[in-house]
């Protein structure tokens, strides 16, 4: 798990190490922000600790560590506002690939779970750009995308739902291998449903 960098009021999740956030978290910007090497630096540091931890006398060999991020099955997932990280990833996807070492990388995601994505900044919740789902439907990854009423039926942010459509819809359309599911579609709007996707996908 990649805990965010700040929290403000114990509530507000910010991933400023990934993408530029506002004082409360939300993405203010799609630049690159070299998210790609960041997420596969704390990947190579955390097996090095593992290593560390289960052998303290020895050294973790950095080829090793290599090996183990190119050869292990990646799954990437996230919840909430953590799936702006997903998505500044796939913002990201295309100049990250002309990078070997991350290209190989990229290469080990089997699966990608965007869980009840949403925040309140104006950056769009789902990846809507067709140039850029053009580029990730290339990915060889399952997309799964699990949403509850408390984001797409929120009448206070309609966009989260429509660009939710629009995220399915054009990753199909691209031929993407992308599964969706909404929870509790007949229930109304409960932060605790929303809490509970995490438990259910």
């Amino acid at each position: 798990m990649v805990t965010p960098f700040r929290r403000v009021d114990e509530t507000f999740s910010c991933y400023d190490n990934f993408m530029e956030m506002d004082i409360l978290g939300s993405p203010v910007s799609i630049e690159c922000h070299h998210a790609w090497e960041h997420l596969r630096l704390l990947l190579q540091n955390a097996w090095k600790s593992i290593g560390e931890e289960q052998a303290p006398n020895s050294m973790v060999e950095a080829g090793t560590i290599g090996d183990i991020l190119t050869e292990s099955s990646l799954t990437l997932i996230g919840f909430s506002k953590g799936c702006t990280v997903l998505n500044q990833l796939m913002y990201e996807l295309e100049d990250a690939c002309s990078n070997k070492a991350i290209l190989a990388f990229i290469r080990r995601i089997e699966a990608l779970y965007w869980l009840d994505g949403g925040h309140v900044g104006t950056i769009p919740t789902y990846v809507t750009d067709d140039n850029v789902l053009r580029e990730i439907s290339k990915l060889k990854a399952t997309f799964y995308v699990h949403v509850t009423p408390y984001q797409v039926k929120d009448e206070g942010r309609p966009h989260i739902g429509e660009e939710h459509l629009q995220f399915i819809s054009k990753l199909m359309q691209y031929g993407a291998d992308i599964k969706s599911t909404l929870h509790f579609r007949d229930e109304s709007r409960s932060l605790k449903k929303h809490f509970e996707v995490i438990k259910l996908f």
